[in-house]
């Protein structure tokens, strides 16, 4: 599991792709879901396939986000 540290909160990250890719595809979960689930991660490969940089995220407080 990887983190993204903003100013505010800490947040959890599947990320795939290319960094320098040209498109950029922001997975957020909604309800209960959460980025590990099977449907995240076979979109997550669906657009890097697709040649995005993908970021999954767990929403601050949720799951493996920390938060603070």
């Amino acid at each position: 599991m990887q983190l993204i540290q903003t100013e505010n909160f800490q947040i959890a990250v599947n990320v795939k792709g290319d960094p320098d890719a040209a498109k950029i595809a922001i997975l957020m979960p909604g309800r209960l879901d959460t980025k590990d689930y099977a449907n995240f991660v076979s979109h997550l490969d669906f657009f890097v396939s697709s040649g995005f940089y993908a970021v999954a995220i767990d929403p601050p407080y949720s799951w493996d986000s920390p938060g603070i």
